[in-house]
């Protein structure tokens, strides 16, 4: 129980899901009490899937991660195991709806990589990091010939991963504006932090004020902006930079040069390279 839901790295990740008027019955139930509440209760937490599902998933590898922490010294829960969990929600969901003769047997795998912008774009990679409670994001900028324009990273103190998401989405954001980019494509590897833009709504209470602040630079008038999901496998630039981010200042730090720590992933970027993912 204490692993699952009580320890700082576990209360850290359900506060990014749960709705404030549920906070004290869900981090004070027994544990079958709390189970059996998670697994038959639908609006627990802001989920953009069924939430004993997300929950299920959660609590799984919340448990799978710290396994491997005890056996193997390593753990996600720092870096991607939140996107990870909510992709594998997403798709466990569409399977459970879709007609039985229509689903995979077997995981497909893909083959994934950064892509150029159109003509006249730009594209902005953006990410976050949460590592030991604290966060920072970090991104890149690059026009369509895939040419570097600029880089950035920042230390942003205590909160979340989604925070950090939504920060460097910001971050991003602020940046195109002061340079004045009229066409850009922005791309996360969170999904949630997509859902939130998209539904322009969250019923997490301390991330509105950041939401709206997104929100209001998509909607500038002057300028043409898509907000697209990337896998994390080909968004590992913005990535790197995000770790970095932790060793910056808390005033964005800004690259006119890329930064020799992410050499050899920008030119893997710029040759095409393939990263496989397995999964639908």
């Amino acid at each position: 129980m204490h692993m699952l839901r009580d320890c700082e790295d576990a209360q850290n990740y359900w506060n990014q899901f749960i709705t404030e008027d549920n906070w004290a019955k869900f981090f004070s139930l027994g544990l079958y009490g709390w189970l059996e509440w998670n697994i038959t209760t639908k609006h627990i937490g802001a989920s953009n899937t069924d939430w004993p599902t997300f929950f299920g998933v959660s609590v799984w590898s919340l448990w799978k991660d710290r396994n491997k922490l005890v056996f193997s010294r390593e753990t996600e829960l720092a870096t991607h195991l939140t996107s990870k969990i909510i992709d594998m929600a997403y798709q466990i969901e569409k399977e459970m709806k879709s007609p039985l003769a229509s689903r995979s047997v077997n995981p497909c795998q893909k083959y994934m990589h950064w892509s150029k912008p159109p003509p006249e774009f730009f594209k902005i990679n953006t990410d976050g990091s949460y590592v030991h409670g604290q966060a920072a994001c970090g991104g890149i900028i690059r026009n369509h010939n895939g040419n570097f324009v600029k880089g950035f990273m920042c230390k942003l103190g205590s909160g979340n991963a989604l925070f950090a998401e939504l920060k460097g989405i910001l971050l991003g954001l602020q940046i195109m504006r002061e340079m004045q980019l009229t066409n850009v494509i922005l791309e996360t590897d969170s999904i949630h932090a997509i859902n939130m833009i998209q539904n322009r709504h969250t019923s997490i209470f301390h991330l509105q004020p950041l939401l709206r602040e997104i929100i209001n630079l998509i909607n500038l008038s002057w300028s043409t902006i898509r907000i697209n999901h990337i896998h994390r496998e080909a968004n590992t630039c913005a990535d790197a930079l995000a770790l970095r981010g932790h060793q910056a200042d808390f005033s964005p730090s800004m690259l006119d040069v890329i930064s020799p720590s992410i050499n050899f992933l920008f030119d893997k970027d710029l040759r095409g390279a393939c990263s496989s993912v397995v999964g639908p």
